[in-house]
């Protein structure tokens, strides 16, 4: 559950239990993990990931505008409200782990 401090931050109502932040598996290959959340003009996006939903990792990834070769951000402030996509690699990403979205 989160809080009403927490669902400020992502953007969302708190008083609405239909309104919340998800982080959505939008597509996988076998290089890339595709997920889909509703960015927020000024706040601050970063990804990480765990094995175990206790420790977690940061990793980096690029907006699927951004195109394969591109740089990996480490995160992504929205300059306008969007669903936006991102590509994790999965290389260094272990098999199996859970992805989470942080909002600053």
């Amino acid at each position: 559950m989160i809080d009403n401090l927490n669902e400020y931050r992502a953007g969302t109502y708190a008083f609405d239990s239909e309104d919340g932040f998800r982080l959505n598996v939008a597509g996988k290959s076998e290089d890339k993990v595709s997920l889909e959340f509703l960015a927020i003009p000024g706040r601050r996006y970063a990804l990480g990931y765990s094995t175990n939903l206790t420790s977690w990792a940061s990793t980096g990834f690029r907006l699927s505008t951004d195109g394969a070769k591109a740089a990996l951000r480490a995160d992504f402030v929205p300059v306008r409200t969007t669903l936006l996509r991102v590509e994790v690699p999965t290389a260094g990403v272990p098999a199996g782990a859970f992805f989470r979205a942080t909002v600053q």
